[in-house]
């Protein structure tokens, strides 16, 4: 969806070690190269096991270190594992998360839409959700 905001909003479901899931909604961030950011609480609350930390730039220019922890994550077919920053703010999905995908936004003022295009693949939108009806990548 877009967000009040006009930013691109997808909906990812995080498994947890122990198999509880969550549904969180993260902003599309082209200038964020990683895989995800999980905000702190939902990293707790899942349990995801910190397995370090990184130097991270900021928006602003700054730099701060983040924790790093291993998660299992859907955004688009079965969950796979990859590595989140834990952050203060709300969720952002990166560019290597969506690296393989074509992604389309049609954005009408009181009418928005999110539309990630997948090769030779149906999908099923409204005008508040986004349904991604298979995994297929385009190559």
């Amino acid at each position: 969806i877009i967000n009040r905001r006009l930013e691109a909003v997808v909906s990812i479901l995080l498994v947890g070690p122990d198999g509880r899931r969550v549904a969180i909604d993260a902003v599309i961030e082209t200038g964020f190269t990683g895989f995800l950011t999980v905000n702190s609480s939902t990293a707790a609350e899942l349990e995801f096991p910190v397995r370090g930390q990184m130097r991270a730039m900021l928006a602003d220019g700054s730099e701060t270190v983040l924790d790093v922890c291993t998660v299992t994550a859907a955004i688009v077919g079965p969950p796979r594992k990859f590595d989140a920053q834990i952050v203060e703010s709300s969720p952002l999905v990166g560019m290597k998360l969506l690296h393989g995908t074509r992604v389309s936004m049609h954005v009408v003022e009181g009418v928005s839409r999110f539309v990630p295009i997948w090769k030779n693949r149906q999908i099923r939108t409204d005008t508040t959700h986004c349904l991604l009806a298979d995994s297929t990548r385009v190559r």
